[in-house]
């Protein structure tokens, strides 16, 4: 699978031009976060050849490739590394099928202490608004880009954004 890769992507890959800190890279379904890191604790990418390892030896990108419809296309983005979008700062959004209303939200990292709990009381509650405000807004603009025809779009909706 590599060498494929090696003639048929590696070209592709190509014209990336790497920041300092490297990319953050993903397939539109998941992100290759389980995959090999040439530099050990090192989460972004800085070659083409990085990619490709990060990809082929990832098992949550080869799961979502062995489920990948042959007649759908597969997007792979790219975006300047951020250490700031750590997993131990993301949050997962719960949303109600009927209304799409936000039901809950969670950190990513559930399993971890929260990041925030060596702040004073009244410091986390306005972090937690923070949050709760910035998923609601965001859930408005997938909501507007949401189109009711298109088959993913429709599969979301049913399964509550």
């Amino acid at each position: 699978m590599t060498e494929e890769l090696d003639k048929e992507i590696a070209p592709a890959l190509s014209v990336l031009r790497f920041p300092p800190d490297g990319l953050f890279d993903r397939l539109d379904a998941c992100s290759p976060k389980d995959g090999a890191q040439r530099v050990p604790g090192r989460v972004s990418t800085r070659s083409a050849d990085e990619i490709i390892i990060r990809l082929v030896t990832s098992d949550r990108c080869r799961t979502a490739l062995d489920c990948l419809n042959l007649s759908m296309t597969l997007e792979l983005f790219f975006l300047p590394f951020d250490k700031r979008m750590a997993s131990e700062c993301e949050f997962r959004v719960f949303c109600r099928t009927e209304d799409f209303r936000v039901m809950g939200i969670n950190q990513y990292c559930w399993h971890k202490p929260w990041r925030y709990i060596c702040l004073p009381g009244d410091c986390q509650d306005r972090i937690i608004e923070k949050v709760s405000l910035e998923a609601r807004k965001l859930r408005v603009h997938i909501l507007a880009d949401l189109k009711g025809n298109d088959k993913i779009d429709m599969l979301l909706m049913r399964q509550g954004v």
